[in-house]
C-alpha cells in the first residue's frame, strides 16, 4: 500500500499530567505533505495514555 502522507518534522510537543498518576495527555504537531496532491499538511494530535507498571 502506498502512503497517503509523509511527515518530515514535529513541534509543539507537550506532555500534561492528570489527577491519575498513571494517565498522561500528549499533544504534538506533525509537518509533512499529502503525497497524491503534493501539498503541504499539518496534523495536530492529542493522545491519552495509561502507563503500565510491569513487574
Amino acid at each position: 500500500m502506498v502512503g497517503v502522507q509523509e511527515f518530515a518534522g514535529v513541534d509543539r510537543v507537550a506532555v500534561h499530567e492528570t489527577a491519575d498518576p498513571e494517565v498522561v495527555i500528549t499533544e504534538y504537531r506533525l509537518h509533512g505533505r499529502l503525497i497524491a496532491a503534493d501539498a503541504r499538511c499539518r496534523l495536530i494530535s492529542h493522545g491519552f495514555t495509561r502507563l503500565a507498571h510491569w513487574v
